[in-house]
């Protein structure tokens, strides 16, 4: 059964979705473990009571076929589908793909599926990840993700057998100083070597890694 939640607003995002009368939505695939939830912070439905009445569907759920072609049916006029959750199984995208349906382009990753009796609905991405595809996410920082990712494979590809068990590992800060050199040159940004004597005095090696394991950068975001 899946359930879709009705939260009470928190984020500064949450916050003026709510000022402006809107409410925001999560869907669960699993059954909520706390039912003291309903009634105080949020409200339980099944996804087969909401699917016919939003406006808005977002899906989160790491899961296959969430949405299925009987619940995109069911929708309103003007809705839009959209999955945040996992690659690009969560909404049963091949089902629309069919010649009762007529596929509207409005724009990069915006699609209007047309039903015969003129219904819309608003298919973002093509039902792929919205974080990846429609992000603002700059490319230089998923080039970062992507090439610590490879590196990271490939130690393990190429590791003997016995060194990595089933277990938490954290990536090695040489890992990190190496991939942030691969991308210097997107900055036209040049590093001085250390000479031995700078080395020696800072008890670090001239080829790093520069900082120790137990190092954690420090992130701050403001909203």
């Amino acid at each position: 059964m899946f359930e879709v939640r009705t939260f009470l607003l928190s984020s500064p995002a949450e916050l003026r979705t709510r000022s402006g009368g809107g409410r925001m939505l999560s869907v669960k695939a699993k059954k909520v473990s706390n039912y003291s939830e309903q009634g105080t912070w949020c409200t339980l439905f099944t996804l087969q009571m909401h699917v016919s009445y939003k406006a808005f569907q977002l899906m989160a759920l790491w899961n296959k076929n969430v949405v299925t072609r009987d619940q995109l049916d069911r929708m309103k006029n003007g809705c839009i589908v959209c999955n945040m959750g996992h690659s690009n199984t969560e909404i049963d995208v091949a089902s629309l793909r069919t010649p009762e349906l007529t596929w509207e382009r409005v724009r990069s990753q915006v699609d209007h599926v047309i039903w015969p009796d003129g219904k819309r609905v608003i298919l973002l991405a093509e039902g792929r990840l919205l974080n990846l595809s429609c992000s603002t996410v700059p490319t230089f920082v998923l080039s970062i993700t992507a090439t610590t990712q490879a590196l990271a494979l490939i130690e393990l590809y190429n590791a003997p057998e016995g060194r990595y068990k089933q277990d938490v590992y954290l990536l090695p800060k040489k890992m990190d100083e190496y991939v942030a050199s691969l991308h210097l040159a997107t900055f036209d940004a040049h590093l001085t070597e250390l000479t031995d004597e700078q080395a020696k005095y800072l008890g670090l090696n001239k080829n790093g890694p520069f900082k120790p394991n137990y190092y954690r950068y420090l992130c701050t975001l403001h909203i």
